[in-house]
């Protein structure tokens, strides 16, 4: 059941109630966001309805058989939402393998806008990815159909998060494979044939090495231990912080499984008109690759912070 809650400039939309306990915990939540006087939004999914809750996510890039509610592998409360695809799944005219659902129109956010997000996702694949092909699992983008401006990659087996300023793009984190301290910017600015932004030759998992050999203001502050978990075969908590800004206003935190994972500032985006708007998608976007591929998503929740 869908719920729009409207008092003081509040918003919240919730897709379900798990447990009467849950009930009482979100009817306190509700209490706390109807009782400030800044506008928040919230949006919370725990995909225990019996079909996907179509006023909060859009499903124009996910085939009917692409995606489905599931009752055996979970995170909390009794159901996830399930993506598959198979070798013979394809898209973007047969380049591509795609099953993806994004945030309804009506969730759409303004570009920079200041939100949280959290969610849980469980990965499986028949064969190792291979290097130098993409495989994207949780995007923020922008207007139009351009890269995202942050997003969750799986190249070579290898989990790593990236951000985007314009045409150039910065390696955050990454799980243990090869994983190396990223050097900043100016350590690596007279060093010719070296990425200038962190990315080096030894990431030899990255594809589309072309846009790390780039300029960029992106500052990337790791923890002691930024490591990733390991993409497959358990699940892995998310969290963050996200404003997308130029100028070097953008602002990316991250958290996975409750460790602080890296802080990002600088300008993440691409250039925008002043009412552009951005979006959340989840699911699968690789290239074409051999074997089949399955992804679980489970306690979705956007919540923007008040200016």
């Amino acid at each position: 059941m869908l719920m729009d809650l409207k008092k003081k400039g509040a918003k919240v939309y919730v897709s379900d109630y798990r447990s009467p306990c849950r009930a009482l915990v979100l009817l306190v939540a509700l209490a706390v966001l109807i009782s400030t006087s800044a506008r928040a939004d919230v949006v919370y999914d725990g995909f225990e309805t019996k079909a996907l809750n179509t006023d909060i996510w859009s499903v124009r890039q996910a085939p009917p058989a692409g995606f489905w509610l599931e009752n055996k592998r979970f995170r909390e409360g009794k159901q996830s939402l399930a993506f598959g695809i198979r070798v013979q799944d394809l898209s973007c005219d047969n380049f591509c393998q795609r099953t993806e659902i994004r945030l309804a129109k009506r969730h759409r956010i303004l570009f920079g806008t200041d939100a949280w997000y959290s969610f849980s996702f469980f990965l499986m694949a028949e064969t190792p990815i291979r290097e130098n092909t993409r495989w994207v699992t949780g995007q923020w983008k922008q207007d139009g159909e351009g890269s995202p401006f942050l997003a969750q990659r799986f190249e070579h087996g290898v989990f790593h998060i990236t951000v985007q300023d314009g045409n150039c793009r910065v390696l955050v984190a990454q799980s243990s494979l090869e994983i190396l301290p990223i050097p900043d910017t100016k350590d690596l600015e007279n060093q010719a044939g070296e990425f200038p932004n962190r990315a080096t030759r030894r990431h030899s998992f990255l594809s589309d090495k072309y846009l790390y050999k780039c300029s960029t203001d992106i500052k990337v502050q790791q923890s002691a231990d930024p490591t990733l978990p390991e993409p497959f075969g358990s699940w892995i908590d998310m969290k963050y912080r996200v404003r997308a800004g130029l100028d070097g206003m953008g602002l990316v935190e991250i958290w996975a499984n409750g460790k602080f994972i890296a802080r990002v500032t600088g300008s993440i985006g691409y250039p925008a008109e002043p009412a552009a708007t951005q979006y959340f998608k989840f699911g699968i976007y690789r290239d074409v690759m051999e074997g089949n591929g399955l992804v679980y998503l489970d306690d979705f929740k956007r919540e923007t912070i008040a200016p």
